[in-house]
This record gives C-alpha cells, structure tokens and sequence, in this order.
C-alpha cells in the first residue's frame, strides 16, 4: 500500500486536492445547525465528504448552498 503524504497547512486550510473543503464545524456553523445534524447527514451517505487526519471535511461549493437544499438531496 503507497504512503500518502500530509496535506499541507495553510493559512486558509488545508492545500492541494482538499483545498475546496471545509471542516464540519464551520460548515454547521454556516448553515446554523448543530454539528450533529450535519454529521447525520454525512452518515447517511446523501453529501460526499472526504476525511482528513480523522476529521470530516465537506467540499466548500455544498457548504455554499442553503441548509435546506443540502438536506433534501436524495
């Protein structure tokens, strides 16, 4: 199995393939939800995500759009 490496920090986040992504906590907090309803939601398999480090990353052009549109995909 190849070895990844790191994705580089910057300032404004991660760089690179995940540069277009946003933690779950401020995509909940954009949205003004509870991180829970949000990690349900990825739980469900209805929004792609990828993970980082353990943690949950959300592509920034999803987190873009209302709540309610998010949460009525199919």
């Amino acid at each position: 199995m190849p070895m990844r490496r790191a994705p580089r920090m910057g300032i404004e986040g991660p760089s690179g393939p995940f540069k277009g992504s946003v933690s779950l906590a401020a995509a909940a907090a954009s949205w003004g939800v509870p991180r829970r309803a949000v990690r349900r939601l990825v739980a469900s398999g209805r929004v792609p995500f990828v993970q980082i480090a353990g943690r949950i990353r959300l592509p920034r052009k999803l987190v873009e759009h209302s709540w309610e549109w998010v949460a009525a995909r199919p």
